[in-house]
């Protein structure tokens, strides 16, 4: 028996696959559903009109068909207007108008875990949603980065951290490359800093006292910088090592920036504030929403930083950026990137000088506005995502906001081809 069903009540729904067993002759019962973990050298098709297990050989997985792979049928209600990022193909209506149809693999590693942040080629880091176990798995590929038991343990220096702990994890690099890259994670309340060596086979996890509360953190020309609330100060920090694999902060560093006159941390808005950094065209660069205008709602603004003359008070000063040279923004908690994009992309939906966001909510959603974008709703009609494009603010820089059920974080993951 295979039953789809929200397990995990963080998580989606998702199917598991049962056997009936039988029992002692002294029990209540004569049979029980025995839950199955590996199907052996078998895949599942699964769906409304039929079901059947597979024997799958080993000329049939050099095209494509896998073992211990479930392949699944579902319908929606609604119209689908793109396919996901991700989607390994999809079938569209003869108007081109409408995705009929799509398909997207998803490793079983990626199953039960809660996606913490992400990198480029379609890595993620996630964890195991009862434990602090992490694992980096490739969505695309289905590849998984080695890590030694006390590189997959990031509660190594907390005994009691819980998954909800971990705010982000960023990288500096490729996790898979020879020379593997840095892990950086915030965690307890955005207080603590912790590194970790990938790569090097003895590295540990290292905690990082932090004083005031960070907002966001993130690489920025392979510095890794954070930015305070509610101050709004921006510390460049430096990393050295102690022993081979251990890393530690050696220094912080404020870096003496003259604020916007209109940056303000506290908009009025219940959770309209967000501010997040990265790296745009080489420059460290900020996107922060805040009601900018009294008669408008919060939307996101764009700054980079930039260096100010030797005999001014300060030394950079955050200039607002208004063109973003080929580039999208996908803004996020857990993930925030400028994706340059071709002139090819945006025939299919993909724009320039667009900020993509998403943002949480922590109730049920109920009703969708009327201009949305589309919707990915449950068999139950229970609205779980919405997409919707904001009015232009004359600024020449379009927004689209991605608002997701629940108070998990969604997690922007990027292809290999962006």
């Amino acid at each position: 028996m295979a039953v789809g069903f929200r397990w995990l009540h963080i998580l989606d729904p998702f199917f598991k696959v049962f056997k009936l067993v039988d029992i002692d002759d002294n029990a209540a019962y004569k049979h029980k559903w025995a839950e199955v973990t590996s199907l052996g050298d078998y895949a599942l098709f699964i769906g409304a009109m039929g079901s059947k297990a597979v024997h799958v050989s080993v000329e049939a997985e050099n095209y494509g068909l896998k073992r211990n792979h479930m392949y699944y049928a579902k319908y929606t209600y609604f119209w689908i207007k793109k396919s996901p990022y991700g989607a390994a193909y999809s079938l569209t209506s003869d108007d081109g108008d409408r995705i009929k149809m799509y398909l997207f693999h998803s490793p079983s590693k990626a199953a039960s875990k809660r996606f913490v942040g992400s990198h480029d080629g379609g890595w993620v880091a996630m964890l195991v949603t009862d434990t602090c176990v992490l694992a980096i798995v490739n969505l695309f590929s289905g590849d998984e980065v080695a890590l030694s038991a006390e590189q997959s343990n990031i509660a190594s220096v907390w005994p009691h951290l819980q998954p909800e702990g971990v705010s982000k994890v960023i990288f500096s690099g490729d996790p898979a490359s020879p020379d593997g890259c840095i892990l950086a994670a915030v965690v307890q309340g955005w207080l603590w800093i912790t590194l970790c060596r990938v790569g090097c086979h003895d590295g540990t996890w290292t905690a990082n006292r932090w004083d005031q509360g960070l907002i966001d953190i993130a690489f920025c020309n392979g510095d890794l910088y954070g930015l305070t609330r509610p101050s709004q100060e921006l510390y460049k920090f430096e990393i050295g090592m102690e022993g081979d694999c251990r890393l530690v902060v050696t220094a912080r560093q404020q870096l003496s920036i003259q604020r916007p006159n209109e940056l303000t941390w506290n908009d009025g808005t219940r959770g309209g504030y967000m501010s997040y950094i990265f790296e745009l065209q080489g420059k460290t660069s900020m996107a922060v929403r805040t009601r900018w205008l009294p008669h408008l709602g919060p939307f996101f603004k764009v700054f980079e930083l930039v260096d100010m003359d030797a005999d001014e008070v300060y030394k950079h000063k955050w200039v607002e950026v208004t063109s973003f040279g080929g580039h999208a923004l996908f803004i996020g908690p857990t993930r925030s990137k400028a994706v340059h994009v071709p002139v090819s992309a945006e025939h299919h939906g993909l724009e320039r000088n667009h900020v993509y966001y998403t943002k949480y909510t922590c109730s049920w959603l109920s009703n969708l506005p009327e201009d949305a974008l589309y919707s990915v709703t449950s068999d139950d009609g229970h609205i779980k995502m919405y997409s919707k494009k904001y009015q232009n603010f004359g600024d020449g820089v379009e927004r689209t906001g991605y608002y997701v059920e629940g108070c998990n974080y969604a997690t922007w993951v990027h292809p290999p081809d962006l």
